[in-house]
């Protein structure tokens, strides 16, 4: 009986360190829980910030926004995407090609990502690269509405293609054109 009675306090403070530690842990989950939703939310709002200056033709401003917005949520694509059409906007094209390339090795079927691509390749002179990521684009994954993404991708491909010549292929995409937009 003595012995079971020297090992109740020592019992007892072992569950009291054991609360301890688990209500610590606890406390660590919902702080960073707390701190990742403030960080999303300041991420969106810088977001949000340089969509407006670019909206309103402040690309060299909207870019400083674009970047604290990809700064606080590195995972997210379209802060990214959006960090490389500023810096496209500002002309800052060799800034933005090493982020677009990072995108592209992360999710070569990314729709709008390849879209992008085929901009920025276009703005720096590579007419045959910026027709491969436009195709890329047209067959590329899209979150939503992938028929109306395809036609519009398609339409701007056949205006690049107008503005450097390429009448043959342009003639090559106006037949797959006219039968989406026949079931459109």
């Amino acid at each position: 009986d003595q012995i079971t009675l020297r090992r109740a306090p020592a019992l007892r403070l072992s569950l009291i360190v054991a609360a301890v530690v688990i209500a610590l842990a606890l406390a660590d989950v919902s702080l960073e829980r707390t701190e990742q939703i403030e960080l999303a939310a300041q991420a969106l709002q810088a977001d949000q910030n340089g969509t407006r200056l670019l909206q309103q033709g402040k690309a060299a401003q909207s870019v400083d926004a674009f970047r604290k917005a990809h700064e606080l949520e590195r995972e997210n694509t379209k802060y990214e995407i959006d960090l490389i059409q500023a810096l496209m906007g500002a002309g800052k094209l060799e800034e933005a090609q090493p982020l677009m390339k990072e995108i592209l090795e992360e999710q070569s079927n990314n729709g709008e990502a390849n879209l992008v691509a085929a901009r920025l390749a276009g703005k720096q002179g590579h007419i045959n690269s910026a027709d491969s990521y436009y195709h890329r684009a047209i067959y590329g994954e899209w979150p939503d509405g992938l028929a109306d993404h395809q036609i519009q991708v398609r339409l701007e491909l056949i205006n690049f293609l107008q503005a450097h010549r390429k009448q043959d292929e342009i003639l090559a995409e106006l037949l797959p054109l006219e039968e989406q937009a026949g079931k459109n």
